[in-house]
């Protein structure tokens, strides 16, 4: 009777172990595949992307005026990026910011100027000489 018992527990213990082996590895299949999709979508999320931007400037002010694009560095000393010559009321200015960034447009014998947040996409950007604070600016983002 003694032996029928040890069998009959070795059956039962080993079924138990079968069926906690099965549910294990089901749950390891689980977390794998969580793992791997979590680092799909990390690895594509954190892509750089190339951080191309366009200003596009209409200006009121006759041909070949001068717009200088300035950017501040640590100490907020002003840097001129470009010199832009506007042709027919238009002129355009294209770069590369991997970081959205503070730069200021500055019209030549115009006092004041035009803060624009550089950043990937196209920006449009009016400028009125007369009245330069009530500059008008929009992004689209690619």
């Amino acid at each position: 009777m003694r032996i029928v018992f040890e069998y009959a527990y070795r059956v039962k213990v080993n079924s138990q172990f079968k069926f906690l082996f099965h549910k294990f590895a089901e749950i390891f299949f689980i977390m794998r595949t969580l793992f791997l999709v979590t680092l799909i979508v990390l690895f594509v999320s954190c892509q750089s992307s190339s951080g191309d931007y366009t200003i596009n400037i209409s200006a009121d002010v006759e041909d070949d005026h001068q717009i200088f694009l300035v950017n501040f560095d640590d100490d907020n000393k002003p840097n001129v990026i470009d010199t832009l010559f506007v042709k027919e009321g238009l002129t355009s200015y294209s770069g590369v910011s991997k970081l959205p960034d503070y730069q200021s447009l500055w019209v030549n014998g115009v006092r004041g100027s035009v803060p624009i947040f550089v950043e990937q996409g196209e920006i449009t950007v009016e400028i009125y000489k007369d009245s330069i604070q009530a500059f008008e600016s929009e992004r689209n983002k690619n």
